[in-house]
């Protein structure tokens, strides 16, 4: 009874709705509501994926694509040495000789006290000298001897490379520019004077403290009128030719290998006092006439006390002598009137001694520390231009039209 009692009274209060049909219809509104969230829910996540992908396609391009840009950008590149971006760090420059082989020493810089650049004087020093091969990847520059130029290593991008001689416009090859190297050189180091670096056989300069020699007395001593030493007897200059002539009319010694008088090589510095003391005239002709080409054989002879006879390019002031510092062939129309001049000499003092008093106020030298020095100093100036010598412009520049025959061997005429 209590059962049924209770039942009674909670159906009053529910307006009689069976407990079995009110379950239904929350299960139905329930599973709608899921069905409904779940159905806006995935197609939330599709849209939101949708973009995702999207994005990703934009960001990241297809593989075959960036193949085959990348292909056609380096068929677009080509490596020109005139594009070489210097270097412009404050690291010191590495300068690296490169020896053809074991014994050179083209630099003469293996010698000097560490750090190199400083002991020779340099105003820029940051500069390393090495003679290692195995350095090559780490040198900024690397100086060849052009007439031994040996095996080539890798040329990086910013190197510079240096082609250096001091064998005359007739002596060199064209392809000692070409092959491998073609191209290859950015500088050049050599006795010409519109070289990037040019580097004399010697050159004067003025005494701090003049010398006070009388050259008078020392001329009044001398007993003999002209010297020559020489062991190549047959040159492209043609040199032999021209003293052949020339002593014709004046008497002429020659000393070496070509002539009667001998000298040896191991007392060449006796000899050389030897000529100084007894001659008036020494002949320093070159073996060839080359443009600028001017070798120790007027250097040699610059602080002895006797006049220098030249035969040789035309325009030795380029090369730093100075017109009264000797008697040039090509100021004259034959090997006699040369004769004529050179005994005109002999017999008077007053004018032969003004060929030697200059003497009292310079010095000739023969170092190479200052073409080093502008060399360490060009590579750390980081507005220095890049410069290069394409296929056959170097050769072209040092040698086609700088190998001059000779033009006073007419002696007919």
């Amino acid at each position: 009874m209590v059962d049924i009692s209770g039942t009674t009274a909670y159906s009053k209060t529910t307006e009689h709705v069976p407990c079995s049909t009110r379950a239904k219809k929350a299960c139905r509104i329930l599973a709608y509501t899921i069905i409904i969230a779940f159905a806006i829910t995935t197609l939330f996540s599709f849209v939101k994926l949708s973009d995702f992908f999207a994005k990703i396609r934009v960001s990241i391009p297809y593989p075959k694509i960036v193949a085959k840009s990348r292909l056609q950008e380096r068929q677009k590149t080509t490596y020109s040495p005139a594009g070489v971006i210097p270097a412009t760090s404050n690291k010191p420059k590495v300068i690296l000789s490169w020896p053809p082989g074991p014994g050179w020493d083209f630099m003469h810089l293996r010698d000097c006290a560490k750090p190199v650049f400083k002991s020779i004087g340099c105003k820029v020093d940051n500069c390393i000298y090495t003679e290692k091969k195995s350095l090559a990847d780490k040198s900024d520059a690397i100086v060849f001897i052009g007439r031994s130029l040996g095996s080539k290593p890798k040329k990086l991008p910013h190197q510079r490379w240096i082609w250096v001689t001091l064998e005359s416009s007739c002596h060199t090859e064209a392809a000692e520019t070409g092959g491998v190297w073609a191209g290859m050189f950015n500088w050049t180091i050599s006795f010409r004077r519109d070289s990037t670096f040019f580097l004399p056989y010697g050159h004067a300069k003025k005494r701090s403290t003049p010398l006070t020699k009388i050259f008078t007395k020392i001329a009044l001593k001398k007993t003999k009128k002209v010297a020559w030493m020489v062991s190549d007897c047959g040159t492209r200059g043609q040199r032999e030719r021209y003293v052949s002539e020339l002593k014709k009319y004046i008497s002429v010694d020659v000393y070496g290998a070509c002539g009667p008088f001998k000298c040896s090589k191991l007392d060449n510095e006796k000899c050389l006092d030897i000529i100084s003391r007894d001659y008036k005239f020494y002949l320093s002709f070159e073996n060839s006439i080359s443009t600028d080409y001017v070798t120790e054989k007027f250097w040699k002879m610059f602080d002895l006390d006797i006049v220098t006879v030249t035969r040789g390019p035309a325009n030795y002031s380029r090369a730093g002598i100075k017109p009264e510092w000797h008697i040039n062939t090509n100021d004259f129309k034959s090997p006699k009137d040369l004769a004529d001049y050179l005994k005109y000499l002999d017999r008077n003092v007053t004018a032969y001694v003004k060929y030697l008093e200059w003497k009292n106020q310079y010095v000739g030298l023969f170092p190479k520390a200052d073409v080093y020095c502008d060399l360490c100093a060009k590579l750390n100036d980081p507005s220095e231009p890049v410069t290069w010598y394409p296929p056959g412009q170097l050769a072209k520049w040092f040698i086609d039209g700088h190998c001059i025959p000779p033009n006073d061997l007419n002696f007919n005429s």
